[in-house]
């Protein structure tokens, strides 16, 4: 069976069908003090569509590396040095499913929450909806916002202040006011 398989790295990096000097480069060159961006993953299927939603192998900077199959199963294992994660991403390239799912997989991602690691979430999360509110521009003075009860004014190509738009995109509430 062929396999049709791609890298990708948390900086949004992605190669189609590396090479082994490809997936060496991507997985030993990863900042992994970077918790937000330091994982790199080789994701795997029978078809180019199916390599999204297929199988994969993350491997993250606290030596996690996580298997996904098809059907949405997950485990983990722990203490997993670059070069045995690197074995692993070889069997999956190569289609050696039997192999992969044969490894002593722990339950689950293998991902701790901590009151940390929600703490530096939700403020990443912020940080991104506030780089896109402010990315809006300014609210126009000569044309109101069409949103019921609303005195401010509408942004650059919308009927809705920067606001209004938010919550139209977004789909939720805006936390920002100014």
């Amino acid at each position: 069976m062929t396999f049709y398989f791609n890298i990708g790295t948390g900086w949004g990096d992605q190669v189609d069908s590396p090479s082994l000097s490809e997936m060496k480069k991507m997985l030993f060159g990863l900042d992994t003090s970077d918790e937000e961006h330091g994982a790199a993953w080789l994701a795997a299927g029978d078809d180019e569509s199916d390599s999204e939603d297929g199988y994969v192998l993350e491997w993250g900077g606290g030596g996690i590396l996580s298997f996904e199959d098809p059907s949405g199963r997950q485990g983990h294992l722990k203490d997993v040095t670059r070069e045995r994660a690197l074995e692993l991403w070889c069997l999956l390239a190569e289609g050696r499913i039997a192999e992969i799912e044969n490894q002593p997989w722990e339950p689950g991602n293998g991902y701790v929450h901590s009151e940390e690691a929600e703490a530096l979430e939700r403020e990443a999360k912020v940080k991104y909806q506030r780089e896109f509110y402010d990315s809006l521009g300014a609210e126009r003075a000569d044309v109101g916002c069409k949103k019921d009860d609303c005195g401010r004014g509408a942004i650059e190509f919308s009927v809705f202040c920067r606001t209004h738009h938010f919550e139209s995109l977004r789909r939720g509430p805006c936390p920002f006011d100014d």
